[in-house]
């Protein structure tokens, strides 16, 4: 093991102080304070989705949780979607991942799915495969108003699995 002398300062502790984590904690506060107030419930929103879908992929299996999701996520009528209100879906997807670990492209895609149903708008689930380096690598997305809203990347490389409806799967 080496010598406490010879690690970097913030490896030892130094330099980083209460203040410093308060400030950046204060800091990510404040901008979700000054986010406009339908903003704030999206991401909270989102939060609360993701974290509650990590928790069922690790409870039940993925077509369980899928059929459990499309029940969930009928559409509530109560305001009529517009389309601007998808991108903020996927900024509040996007950020409040950030925030829940193991968030990857699967808890993700299957939140947003969720939430752009729940508020009427039309979302399209997509799994896709690839054969990489390491073996086969698997990536999910979401598609609304034919855009790709969570999970964009390079998408070219996977091909896309058959979709399959969760109300109809048995």
């Amino acid at each position: 093991m080496p010598e406490a002398s010879n690690l970097p300062a913030m490896v030892k502790g130094e330099g980083i102080t209460d203040e410093h984590t308060f400030g950046r904690d204060r800091s990510r506060i404040a901008r979700f304070r000054s986010l406009p107030p339908s903003d704030r419930t999206l991401f909270l929103i989102a939060l609360l989705a993701i974290a509650s879908v990590r928790v069922g992929l690790w409870l039940t299996s993925f077509r369980r949780l899928h059929r459990s999701l499309a029940l969930i996520a009928r559409p509530t009528g109560s305001s009529d979607p517009t389309p601007g209100e998808v991108d903020r879906i996927g900024w509040a997807v996007w950020s409040a991942a950030r925030f829940v670990p193991g968030a990857t492209c699967l808890p993700q895609a299957l939140a947003a799915e969720a939430i752009l149903r729940r508020r009427g708008h039309p979302a399209d689930l997509r799994l896709g495969v690839t054969r990489g380096d390491d073996g086969v690598e698997a990536h999910a997305w979401v598609e609304s108003y034919g855009r790709v809203i969570v999970g964009d990347g390079d998408l070219d490389r996977f091909e896309p699995l058959e979709a399959s409806d969760p109300a109809r799967s048995g």
